[in-house]
């Protein structure tokens, strides 16, 4: 391999380390919108609960009525029929139970929809990066067997491992760095 082979080869190596580190954000960022849906989901699922169970008269009349901050105060329910329920911007209308679990239903099916998609982005990603790392790793072994010095292989872990983004051996976690020994 003469030198400008190995040059290419090099520029090529860092391409594809370049790409594989963006695609590991792209993970990361799926992974922390999956999280904020999950939570918004337990949430509506929660609200959606409660006002069943109210409207069924099974709930004590006591409740809690948050003000702010972690605070509440004592209270008693005034009505089991209506409730003031978030429709979305910051707004909140007044309407029959049903019809805010009718809403909330809607929701939870929006929000289950939107992790389905999360999770098919996720899994083409993760198999993207996947093809990335075997293709890295070619490169390097051939770089090593031309008896170049410095390229390292990258450890695939995939996002069904839940691991942090891979990284080339000697790299600190965080990706960028080099380990102090």
């Amino acid at each position: 391999m003469n030198e400008q082979e190995r040059a290419q080869l090099a520029s090529r190596l860092e391409s594809l380390r370049e790409d594989f580190e963006t695609l590991a954000a792209r993970l990361e960022a799926v992974g922390n919108q999956a999280q904020m849906l999950a939570s918004t989901l337990a949430q509506v699922v929660g609200a959606r609960e409660a006002m069943e169970k109210y409207a069924s008269g099974e709930g004590e009349d006591e409740v809690l009525v948050p003000v702010g901050a972690d605070a509440f105060f004592h209270g008693k329910l005034a009505n089991r029929e209506r409730a003031v329920v978030g429709v979305g911007a910051g707004v909140f209308l007044e309407m029959p139970v049903a019809k805010g679990k009718e809403l909330y239903e809607k929701r939870v099916e929006e929000i289950r929809a939107a992790l389905s998609s999360l999770e098919q982005t996720r899994g083409k990603l993760d198999s993207q990066q996947k093809q990335m790392a075997d293709q890295y790793n070619q490169l390097v072994e051939i770089a090593q067997s031309e008896g170049a010095e410095g390229a390292q292989p990258v450890q695939f872990f995939g996002a069904e491992n839940k691991q942090d983004a891979p990284r080339s051996k000697g790299q600190s976690k965080k990706g960028k760095g080099r380990r102090e020994d």
